[in-house]
């Protein structure tokens, strides 16, 4: 018999996030077994499309807090009733918990698919601070004041942490909870300890366009270390440059190699966000300038598109990721290994098992620490081409092991049936 699966997700490529492509990806690995009738109840007007799988778009109009979307679900309560009633399986793989008991009373079957730690944490991230991981409520509070928001809008945000309380609840009521790595899967049962024996970790798939790329004949002659985690402060972007002015300091005063930053750094939204520092990055941009006087091997990006951004992964040596809050299994470290480029990392998250057994194990370093990190870039940088390429190799063939799709979808199956 085919089970019929509603798929509901806020957002879905083009648009989202890591998670609204994981979904989609997941989709497709669900679609092709043909033993499933999928539809997709997203909020995306011109979602992408897989054939056999149908589409509803139902935009909401209020605003793209999660709080406005929540009650917008609501008032649309007795159309989504009608679409769960449809199916067999609900599958949540966004905010939408206030759907939960839509489903739980008409009896379907509930997997929550978690990309995040929204249902612990209002501003759905845990901040990792001074060798421990803050506890939820301050983690929404402290998100705040890392970004150099008001009070007025930290202490909102405090509050409103209470109401995601209450909705976060509605997830006891899921048959199967999916987290994508044992890091995340720990630190939701810290808080949430009855869901224990609901949880499977499954990672997430490789992107399609990654898959069989060919990526050992393009490594730069010259060492390249990319950042590709935007301004957003906790990705640790003001670390990524710490190190890289220090380095680069550093190798105008002595004889080296010559090392290239690429930092994609601004963004459409930059000049109002605020960092540690207590400027923005376009402030930023203009100090660096005069700190490094003409030094050209800084170079500052903007926004790229998806195949600039593989092309550069595939030129580099390295990429940074500095992370200060624990990513369950950020995509940059995965498409990172499959390019055969040695992710710098954060000692957080998901990070360690995602490069456990590999080169790029020795390469983690503690979270704010741009000395550890600055090190970790000189040791790369002092490495010949072909020890590169070796790694790069090594770590190819992990990533392909570590996230095979055969193995990922033997265990989705596993959720489903």
């Amino acid at each position: 018999m085919v089970s019929r699966i509603l798929v509901v997700s806020e957002r879905y490529p083009p648009e989202g996030t890591g998670g609204s492509y994981a979904t989609h990806m997941i989709v497709k690995l669900l679609a092709k077994t043909k033993k499933y009738r999928i539809t997709v109840l997203t909020a995306t007007l011109n979602p992408y499309r897989l054939q056999n799988v149908q589409y509803i778009s139902i935009p909401y109009t209020l605003s793209s807090s999660k709080y406005c979307i929540w009650a917008e679900q609501i008032i649309k309560s007795n159309l989504i009733r009608k679409l769960i009633n449809k199916h067999d399986i609900i599958y949540i793989t966004d905010h939408s918990y206030i759907l939960i008991p839509l489903a739980w009373k008409e009896e379907k079957k509930i997997i929550v698919h978690l990309h995040d730690y929204q249902p612990i944490s209002a501003s759905s991230v845990l901040i990792y601070w001074n060798g421990h991981t803050l506890n939820s409520k301050y983690s929404t509070l402290y998100y705040e004041i890392l970004q150099k928001r008001s009070l007025a809008r930290g202490i909102v945000s405090f509050l409103l942490s209470f109401v995601n309380d209450v909705v976060s609840q509605h997830i006891a009521l899921a048959d199967q909870i999916i987290c994508v790595s044992n890091r995340q899967k720990e630190l939701l049962i810290s808080y949430m300890n009855g869901l224990k024996n609901k949880v499977a970790v499954i990672y997430n798939p490789i992107p399609d366009d990654l898959k069989n790329i060919n990526s050992k004949i393009n490594y730069s002659d010259y060492p390249i270390i990319a950042y590709m985690g935007g301004s957003n402060v906790i990705k640790g972007a003001y670390i990524a440059l710490k190190a890289a002015i220090d380095v680069l300091r550093k190798t105008n005063n002595i004889k080296s190699k010559k090392v290239t930053f690429f930092m994609n750094i601004l963004g459409k939204r930059d000049s109002s966000l605020k960092w540690q520092m207590g400027v923005g990055p376009i402030e930023i941009v203009d100090r660096i300038k005069n700190i490094l006087a003409g030094n050209e091997n800084l170079v500052i990006t903007g926004w790229i598109d998806r195949k600039q951004y593989i092309n550069l992964l595939q030129k580099s040596w390295a990429v940074l990721v500095p992370s200060l809050w624990e990513e369950p299994l950020p995509y940059v470290v995965m498409e990172a290994m499959v390019t055969g480029t040695i992710p710098l990392a954060s000692r957080v998250g998901g990070i360690p098992e995602m490069v456990y057994n590999t080169p790029a194990y020795r390469f983690l370093f503690n979270p704010y620490n741009y000395n550890e990190l600055q090190k970790n870039i000189e040791s790369v940088t002092s490495l010949e081409k072909k020890e590169i390429e070796d790694i790069g190799n090594e770590l190819i063939e992990n990533a392909y092991k570590k996230f095979n799709e055969h193995i990922i979808l033997n265990k989705l199956e596993n959720v489903f049936n």
